[in-house]
C-alpha cells in the first residue's frame, strides 16, 4: 500500500510540475512578445527565440518544482489522513449524497460556462463585470499558478503557492484539451475549485453534528445558498482561502493546530491572521509568555516563507498598499448605513441580494456595463432575523456542542 501511495504521489508531482512549468512558459511568451523594443530588434524571430528560452528555462526549473511538489503532497497526505478517516466513517448514503451534489455542481457550471464566458474570461475592455470581481485579471493570467501575478499582492501574498497543489493538476490535464476546446483550462480549474468548496462544506458538517441526516440537511442548505451558487461560477480568489480557513478551524477543533493550514489561510487571505492566537492556548501567566513567543515564532516563520518564495517586495510595499486599499474600507459611510449593509450581507449569505445592471466608470474613465449590488437603503428584515437566530443558537447550543466534541474524542479513543 505504501509503495502504491508513493507512486501515486510521484505521478501527481510530475503532472503538477508540468502544469506550473507550462503556465510559466506561456505567461513569459505572452508578456515579452508584446515588448515593442524586442519586436523591433528581433522581428518575426522573436516568438521562436522566446519559445527556446522558455524551453531551457522550464528544463532548469523541473527538478526544483518536482521536489517541491513531492514534499508538499507528502506533507498534505499526512495531514489529510484524519480527514480521510472521518470521510470513510460516513454511511454510504451520505457519501452518495455528496457525490451527487458535486456532480450536479459540475453540470451546473458546465452548462452556464457553455452559454457565456462572462464568469471566467470577460473581454479585455470589460472590467468588474460580475459584482466588481477581478476575474479578467485572475483567470487568463492564471493567478492560481503565477506567484508574482498582480492580484497576489498584500491581500493574498502566497495565493499561488498554496493553490498550486490543487490547481496545477487540473490545469496540466487541460493543456492537451485546449487543442479542440480553447477554454478548457478555465473549466478544469473551476472544477477543482468546486470540489474544494464542496469539501469545505463537508468538513463544516463534520464539526457541527455526528448525525448523518443533520449533516446532509446542513450541507444541502449551504449548497443551494447564493454564495455557493455564485462562486461555483465566478473565478475569483476566495474559494481557496475559504478552504484553508476551514481546514485550519477543523484541525484546531481536533486539537491538531497545524501551522501549514494556518499559513495557507493567511497566505491566501491575510485577514485570516486573526486566527493565529488559536494555535496555542494558555491559562496561567507563564503560559501567556510561551503563547506570545509562539506567536512571534509563527510570524517570523511566515515572513521567512514569503522571502524564500520571492515575495519580499510585498513586505516592502506593505504600508503603501495599506494606504491604497484604505479607500475601500467605507470610512466615509455613516455607522447606521454600515449596520444596514452588514445585515444585508448576512441575508446575502443565503439569498441572492437585490442587484442591477449599472453603468460603471473604471479608473481609466472608460464606461462599463456591470452587474452590481443595488444601493442598500433600508434594513434587511431577513438579515436581522438570521443574525438573531444565530446569536440565540450559539447561546443555547454552545454547551451541547462542547459536550458533543468531548464525547466524540472519547468515542474515538475507545475505538482506538
Amino acid at each position: 500500500r505504501t509503495a502504491k501511495e508513493s507512486r501515486f504521489l510521484c505521478i501527481f508531482s510530475i503532472i503538477s510540475t508540468f502544469g506550473v512549468a507550462e503556465n510559466a512558459a506561456e505567461r513569459f511568451v505572452d508578456i515579452w512578445s508584446k515588448a515593442r523594443l524586442l519586436q523591433r530588434f528581433f522581428g518575426e524571430k522573436l516568438t521562436l527565440l522566446l519559445i527556446v528560452i522558455c524551453f531551457f528555462g522550464a528544463l532548469c526549473s523541473l527538478p526544483f518544482l518536482y521536489t517541491a511538489f513531492c514534499l508538499c503532497f507528502n506533507a498534505l497526505k499526512k495531514r489529510f489522513d484524519s480527514i480521510k478517516h472521518d470521510l470513510c466513517a460516513m454511511p454510504k448514503y451520505e457519501l452518495c449524497f455528496y457525490a451527487f451534489m458535486l456532480i450536479a455542481a459540475f453540470v451546473y457550471m458546465t452548462v452556464i460556462y457553455s452559454q457565456s464566458y462572462a464568469f471566467y474570461d470577460p473581454e479585455t475592455e470589460l472590467r468588474d463585470l460580475i459584482y466588481t470581481s477581478d476575474t479578467r485579471l485572475i483567470a487568463r493570467p492564471n493567478a492560481y499558478l503565477s506567484i508574482a501575478n498582480g492580484e497576489n499582492d498584500l491581500r493574498q501574498p502566497l495565493f499561488a503557492l498554496f493553490s498550486a497543489p490543487f490547481i496545477a493538476v487540473p490545469y496540466a490535464l487541460s493543456v492537451p484539451c485546449r487543442l479542440f476546446a480553447p477554454y478548457a483550462s478555465f473549466y478544469f480549474m473551476n472544477y477543482a475549485q468546486i470540489a474544494l468548496l464542496e469539501l469545505s462544506i463537508i468538513l463544516l458538517a463534520l464539526l457541527i453534528s455526528e448525525n448523518p441526516i443533520e449533516r446532509i440537511v446542513f450541507s444541502l442548505v449551504l449548497t443551494v445558498s447564493f454564495p455557493y451558487l455564485l462562486f461555483s461560477l465566478v473565478m475569483e480568489q476566495y474559494v481557496i482561502p475559504t478552504f484553508y480557513l476551514i481546514l485550519f478551524i477543523y484541525s484546531a477543533c481536533k486539537k491538531q493546530n497545524d501551522a501549514i493550514f494556518l499559513f495557507g489561510a493567511i497566505g491566501t487571505l491575510t485577514t485570516s491572521t486573526i486566527l493565529t492566537p488559536l494555535m496555542i492556548k494558555f491559562s496561567t501567566i507563564k503560559e501567556i509568555k510561551q503563547w506570545i513567543k509562539r506567536l512571534f515564532a509563527l510570524g517570523f516563520a511566515f515572513v521567512f516563507i514569503m522571502v524564500l518564495f520571492c515575495r519580499g517586495d510585498t513586505l516592502v510595499r506593505t504600508f503603501t498598499e495599506i494606504k491604497a486599499y484604505a479607500g475601500f474600507t467605507g470610512k466615509s459611510i455613516a455607522f447606521e448605513e454600515r449596520c444596514m449593509q452588514y445585515f444585508s450581507f448576512v441575508a446575502a449569505c443565503f439569498f441572492a441580494p437585490i442587484s442591477e445592471v449599472r453603468h460603471y466608470f473604471y479608473v481609466t474613465e472608460a464606461e462599463n456595463l456591470s452587474w452590481q449590488l443595488a444601493p442598500v437603503t433600508s434594513w434587511s428584515i431577513s438579515g436581522i432575523s438570521i443574525f438573531a437566530l444565530c446569536t440565540v443558537s450559539v447561546a443555547i447550543n454552545r454547551k451541547n456542542h462542547l459536550k458533543f466534541q468531548e464525547g466524540r474524542k472519547f468515542s474515538r479513543r475507545t475505538r482506538n
